[in-house]
C-alpha cells in the first residue's frame, strides 16, 4: 500500500534557480527508499519540501500526497498537525536539532504531548519507553541528561525516539549517520531497522554514502542537480547501474575485493619514532575554588615508527586519541611522558631556533580546510605565507604548487569562500607542500567531502606521496579509506594502539576484536556484503576519565562473555600488552592468546 506519493515536485527561487525539477516517486508502507547523490543534488531540499519547511522565498510546485491527502498548499498550522505525527523527520545534526537547555526526556515527552492528550507523568513514562526502543541504555537515567552530556550516537538515538513518538506513517531521515564513526553508524542503522520493524513506518533515508543505503534500503533513488537520474531495487541500481552518474558514484568507493599482497617495510631511515607517548588532561571542579577531580587519558603509552616514503594510518573511533597523538607530534616539544624523535632529533632537547628549522620538515593538513584557511587572504597569499615566514623565494613557486595539486592559475586570486570543499583542501595541501617537507601529517583530510571528491583528493595524495617520497601519518576513522593508501595501520582504542601491522595483516588477519568490529562496520556499496548481520560493539566508547582495571574493551567486547572463568579473570585483572603475532604484526589483546592456548 502506497503511503507517500510525490509527483512532479519542483522547488525554485526568485533568481530563476531550481533546487528540484520534476521529482516523482512513491513509497509503500514499511518500505525503505534510499535517496543518494552528491552535495547540491537536491536531497535536503526534497526533505524540507516534503515536511513543508522550504527556505524563505522558495516556490514549491507539484504534488505531495500522504495517504491520499495533498500536503502542498496547506497552511503552516495545518501542516504542524501532520509534522511529528504522521510525518516525522530525523535531522543530520542532532545537537542542533535538540534544545541545549532542556533534558532529552522532557523533549521526547513534549513530542508526545503535542499530538496526544496525555498527562505529564504518562508522557514521561512514554519518553523512557521510546528511548529504550531507540537503543538508549539505562533510559530512565539518560532521560535526565542534557544533549551536551551525550555522545553523538546517543544524541541521534534521542532524535530517533522523538521521530517515532507518535507512530508516524513516514520518517524522513536526512543524513542521520554522516557525522558518526563506522561502529556507531552501524548501531544507529540497526536501531532504525528495529524501528521499522516495530512501527511499520516507511523510511526515506537520505545519504551521500552508497554504503549506508546498500545494506538498509529496499529501493534506491539517485539524484543529480535536482533531478532523479536513476531509480530501482537496491541490488539492480548498485550492481547493474544504467546511468553514467551512478557508475561514477560507485567508482569513487575504494575497492575491497582485491587481495592485498604483504609489502616488506622499506630499508630506509626512520623519519618518525614515537615511544611510550602520554598525554593526560587534568579535570577540575568548581569555578572560584577549582579542585582537581581526575584526568582524561587522551593518549596513554602510544608507540610506533614511520620510515622514509612510508604511510602509517592511525584509525579508531572518535575519542580514541588519534588527533591528540598527531598534535603531540606537531608540537615538536617535550611530551608529558615518553619520547618523540623526528628525523633523528629528540623533540624534548630542541631549542627554539632548532624547532623552527625542523618545522619546515613537518607539515600538516587539517580536517576542515575552511577553518584552517584565513578567509581574508587570497589563495596565492595563503600558499606563499610559509615561504615568506621561512625566508624562502616565492617567485613562481605558488604557480608550481597550484599546478601540483590540480588547481588552475585563476584560483590564485580567489578567496577560500569562493572555492568548493575539494578545492579548499587542495589549497591546504599546496600550502603544506610549499616547504618541501619530509613528513606530512594528515588529520581526517577528506572526511568532510563527498565520495566522488574524496576519491579525487585521495588519488592526488597517493600520486604526490610517491612522486615526492613523503612519509605520512594519516588519521581517519574509516578503515576502508586507507586500504589502498597506507603501508601500515595502527588501530587505536582509548588512547592506546591495540593492533599494528601491515595493511595485508590488519585486513587479512585482524586479531583484535576492536579491529574486527571496525572492519565489519565499514560501509560498502555491495548489497550482498551488507545484508549480513553486523558484528556490533555494544554501547559507546568508554569514558577516558574513568580508570580501568584490565582490558579497556572488556565492557563492549563480544568475545568476553564466551570465555571460560579463568580466561575472563585474565581480561578483568590484567591490562593486555602488545604481543607479536607475526614479523610486523602486534596485538594488545588476551583473546588471541586464549585462542592459541585452546589450540595447543
Amino acid at each position: 500500500m502506497t503511503v507517500l506519493r510525490v509527483a512532479d515536485l519542483a522547488v525554485g527561487y526568485a533568481a530563476g534557480a531550481f533546487a528540484l525539477r520534476g521529482v516523482s516517486f512513491s513509497v509503500g508502507a514499511g518500505e525503505v527508499l534510499g535517496i543518494v547523490g552528491e552535495s547540491g543534488a537536491g536531497k535536503t531540499a526534497l526533505a524540507l519540501a516534503l515536511m513543508g519547511l522550504p527556505p524563505e522565498g522558495a516556490r514549491v510546485t507539484g504534488s505531495v500526497r500522504l495517504r491520499g491527502r495533498e500536503l502542498l498548499g496547506r497552511t503552516d498550522a495545518e501542516l504542524s498537525r501532520v509534522r511529528g505525527d504522521e510525518l516525522a523527520m530525523i535531522f543530520q545534526d542532532p545537537l542542533s536539532a535538540l534544545s541545549p537547555v532542556r533534558t532529552v526526556g522532557r523533549q521526547v515527552a513534549e513530542a508526545v504531548r503535542i499530538h496526544s492528550a496525555v498527562s505529564r507523568a504518562a508522557a514521561r513514562s512514554r519518553a523512557v519507553d521510546l528511548l529504550e526502543l531507540a537503543g538508549v541504555p539505562d533510559a530512565a537515567r539518560r532521560a535526565r541528561s542534557y544533549p551536551h552530556e551525550l555522545s553523538g550516537g546517543m544524541r541521534q538515538r534521542v532524535a530517533i525516539a522523538m521521530a517515532i513518538a507518535n507512530d508516524p506513517v513516514v520518517i524522513v531521515a536526512d543524513e542521520p549517520t554522516s557525522a558518526l564513526d563506522a561502529t556507531v553508524q552501524a548501531q544507529v542503522l540497526d536501531v532504525l531497522r528495529g524501528v521499522r520493524e516495530a512501527t511499520g513506518a516507511a523510511i526515506l533515508l537520505i545519504s551521500h554514502d552508497l554504503g549506508v543505503v546498500a545494506g538498509f534500503a529496499d529501493r534506491v533513488m539517485v539524484m543529480h542537480e535536482g533531478q532523479v537520474v536513476e531509480t530501482g531495487p537496491v541490488e539492480q541500481v548498485l550492481l547493474r547501474p544504467q546511468m553514467p552518474y551512478t557508475s561514477r558514484l560507485l567508482s569513487s568507493w575504494p575497492r575491497t575485493g582485491d587481495a592485498l599482497v604483504p609489502r616488506a617495510r622499506p630499508g630506509r631511515p626512520v623519519v618518525l619514532q614515537v615511544d611510550g607517548l602520554v598525554r593526560h588532561h587534568p579535570l577540575f571542579k568548581g569555578t572560584l575554588l577549582r579542585r582537581r577531580a581526575g584526568e582524561a587519558r587522551a593518549v596513554d603509552g602510544v608507540s610506533f615508527d614511520v620510515r622514509e616514503g612510508e604511510t602509517l594510518a592511525l584509525v579508531g573511533e572518535s575519542g580514541s586519541g588519534k588527533t591528540t597523538t598527531l598534535m603531540e607530534i606537531l608540537r615538536l616539544s617535550r611530551p608529558q611522558e615518553g619520547r618523540v624523535t623526528v628525523l633523528g632529533k629528540d623533540t624534548a632537547a630542541l631549542r627554539a631556533c632548532d624547532r623552527k628549522a625542523l618545522r619546515k620538515e613537518v607539515q600538516v593538513v587539517f580536517q576542515d580546510p575552511y577553518a584552517s584557511l584565513n578567509p581574508r587572504m587570497r589563495v596565492a597569499d595563503i600558499i606563499a605565507e610559509p615561504l615568506i615566514t621561512h625566508r624562502m623565494p616565492s617567485g613562481g613557486r605558488v604557480e608550481e604548487l597550484l599546478a601540483l595539486v590540480g588547481l588552475e592559475h585563476g584560483h590564485a586570486r580567489r578567496f577560500p569562500h569562493a572555492l568548493s570543499g575539494g578545492q579548499r583542501q587542495r589549497v591546504a595541501l599546496a600550502r603544506a607542500l610549499a616547504l618541501e617537507p619530509r613528513l606530512l601529517l594528515l588529520d581526517e583530510p577528506v572526511s568532510a567531502l563527498d565520495a566522488a571528491v574524496r576519491a579525487d583528493v585521495m588519488e592526488l595524495l597517493s600520486d604526490l606521496r610517491v612522486r615526492l617520497g613523503l612519509a605520512c601519518v594519516f588519521v581517519t576513522h574509516d578503515l576502508g579509506l586507507v586500504r589502498g593508501f597506507a603501508d601500515r595501520i595502527a588501530v587505536m582504542q582509548m588512547g592506546r594502539v591495540v593492533e599494528i601491522g601491515s595493511v595485508a595483516d590488519v585486513y587479512g588477519a585482524p586479531a583484535h576484536p576492536y579491529t574486527q568490529a571496525l572492519l565489519d562496520a565499514m560501509p560498502s556499496p555491495c548489497p550482498e556484503r551488507k545484508r549480513s548481520r553486523f558484528f556490533l560493539l555494544d554501547g559507546d566508547p568508554s569514558d577516558p576519565t574513568v580508570g580501568h582495571l584490565g582490558c579497556r574493551l572488556r565492557p563492549r567486547c563480544p568475545h568476553y562473555a564466551t570465555l571460560a572463568p579463568d580466561d575472563r579473570r585474565l581480561c578483568e585483572d590484567h591490562d593486555p600488552m602488545p604481543r607479536a603475532m607475526a614479523a610486523d604484526h602486534s596485538v594488545a589483546c588476551h583473546h588471541p592468546l586464549v585462542q592459541a592456548k585452546a589450540e595447543r
